[in-house]
């Protein structure tokens, strides 16, 4: 690993005698885009603030390039950071060129730049971000998310080696968000670094190296992504009403807010699928008050997943290993307690078959059909005729997917009267 080029050590800062950060000790790397994450007031803003100059820390020691920060004037700190406050106070209406060249202020007091290489460098930026027709308009005039992009372009101005941002997204719609953290994350790679305060958890995840999350003015948790994103973590610092998953498309980790369940209703669904084929529904039945069960699922299948993160009492057995008679009778009695049992519409081979034998046990069964040719579900003829065995049985009503959830409501709602 390469020498920081900022570091820190046991960081405290209190200010009216109220304590905003504590014993942070960190590191930001040539290279890196880290993120800095964690719920309202947790002190993200602060921490920021002080390794920029702006707090003088209580406690605790800053170095810049191995250096103490406080041996570095602010005209010398400016070339090595700049700073991208969360709101931008406009003391003067600027006009947008003028508010972009004040970023090459510390670069022209040590060296010689002709007005030509500036207005080059100055154009390179603007086209960047898009922004040229912008130039010539007073910073009064344009909009919070106009505004950000403008500072954003002060900053790439100063070329400083450290970039450091409070919630430089806030005020962005999705594309110019996706702009503005792409044009960071190329920065990174070629070889500046940033540390950057970020709400916006699932762009956290896309785009840093590394995560810091704060809470409570302390650094709690640190590492890669999906290391600091989990389950566990984000329902301790947000409570129950986040899910995180990993997103099929991306490969990166998700975190999506769910709607909370409703007053319970006195109906029990107990669900038998994989291959992803229950997470709708699964999310839609706890929503509505339904107590949900699950299994028997494989351990990192996608519907397994949901159910862990959801707090579903379920029955899982290890990835690629088959379902055997210990777990029919482990999710026995689950299926025997429910009032609905839905098997879903999911491929069924050698390795879940067990879940035909564990859906032959419910009291009534929901069988979810494609309403086309089922047997391309299945990967041997015994689990196609036990299928449709099944389908014969008098306790057995077929539905296709679209039809579920508006026979389900219906269900939800006779037993709610």
């Amino acid at each position: 690993m390469s020498t920081p080029l900022l570091r820190t050590e046991q960081l405290g800062l209190t200010i009216n005698d109220r304590q905003l950060l504590s014993q942070v000790s960190l590191s930001v790397h040539p290279g890196e885009l880290v993120g800095v994450i964690g719920p309202n007031g947790a002190g993200k803003s602060s921490l920021l603030k002080t390794l920029v100059g702006l707090h003088q820390q209580s406690a605790g020691k800053i170095w810049l390039h191995e250096q103490p920060l406080s041996q570095y004037r602010a005209q010398d700190r400016a070339q090595h950071i700049s700073y991208l406050a969360q709101a931008q106070e406009m003391s003067f209406a600027f006009r947008v060129r003028e508010t972009i060249m004040l970023g090459a202020h510390s670069r022209v007091r040590t060296k010689h730049f002709a007005r030509g290489q500036l207005d080059q460098e100055l154009n390179r930026i603007v086209d960047l971000l898009d922004i040229a027709s912008l130039l010539d308009r007073r910073l009064d005039q344009l909009s919070g998310g106009e505004r950000q992009l403008v500072h954003f372009a002060r900053m790439l101005m100063q070329d400083s080696p450290l970039m450091l941002l409070d919630e430089p997204t806030a005020s962005l719609d999705i594309g110019h968000e996706a702009q503005l953290m792409n044009l960071l994350h190329q920065q990174c790679r070629q070889g500046r670094s940033a540390l950057v305060a970020i709400h916006n958890l699932n762009s956290a995840a896309a785009f840093c190296d590394r995560l810091l999350l704060i809470q409570n003015g302390q650094l709690v948790a640190e590492g890669d992504p999906e290391q600091v994103i989990t389950q566990a973590t984000m329902k301790r610092m947000y409570g129950p009403s986040v899910l995180v998953s990993r997103n099929p498309m991306t490969g990166t980790t998700t975190v999506l807010p769910l709607v909370e369940s409703q007053t319970p209703v006195p109906l029990h669904v107990h669900l038998i699928g994989g291959a992803g084929s229950t997470v709708a529904l699964c999310r839609q039945l706890l929503q509505m008050g339904v107590r949900v069960t699950a299994g028997i699922g494989h351990d990192q299948d996608s519907d397994t997943q949901l159910w862990e993160a959801l707090g579903v009492e379920h029955i899982k057995v290890p990835t690629f290993a088959p379902i055997e008679t210990a777990d029919i009778d482990a999710a026995k009695g689950l299926v025997q307690q429910a009032d609905i049992t839905v098997m879903t519409d999911f491929p069924i081979g050698t390795m879940n078959a067990g879940n035909l034998t564990l859906a032959e046990q419910a009291r009534h069964l929901w069988l979810v059909t494609s309403g086309n040719d089922d047997s391309m579900r299945f990967y041997d003829d015994s689990s196609l005729q036990r299928f449709h065995a099944l389908q014969q049985r008098a306790n057995v009503k077929q539905i296709t997917a679209t039809e579920l959830m508006p026979i389900m409501r219906q269900q939800v709602a006779s037993v709610t009267r």
